[in-house]
C-alpha cells in the first residue's frame, strides 16, 4: 500500500466542509499547496495529511424479532408495550 499526501482546503464559512485531493507523492503536496497559496487562499484554510488507505472490517449486527404463530403480532410486555 502507498502512503498518499492528502490535501485539504476547508471551506470559509463552515470549517467541518471543504474539498480533499489525494495525490501520490510529497512534491506533488508541495506543489497544489504552493499554486493554492499564490492563487489567494489563505493558509490557515489549507491542511495537509499524510497516510495509508486502510481497509475497513464491516460487520452486520443480526436484528430479531418475534412474532406470534398465530396472527403475525408482536409479543407485549405486561404493561402492553411492544417488545423489541
Amino acid at each position: 500500500m502507498a502512503t498518499k499526501v492528502i490535501v485539504l482546503i476547508e471551506d470559509r464559512q463552515d470549517s467541518s466542509h471543504g474539498g480533499i485531493t489525494v495525490l501520490e507523492s510529497t512534491e506533488e503536496g508541495e506543489r497544489l499547496v504552493e499554486t493554492l497559496l499564490e492563487t489567494g487562499f489563505e493558509a490557515e484554510r489549507i491542511r495537509v495529511f499524510y497516510g495509508d488507505e486502510i481497509q475497513p472490517q464491516i460487520t452486520q449486527k443480526p436484528a430479531v424479532r418475534l412474532l406470534l404463530e398465530e396472527t403475525g403480532a408482536e409479543p407485549t410486555s405486561p404493561n402492553g408495550a411492544k417488545r423489541r
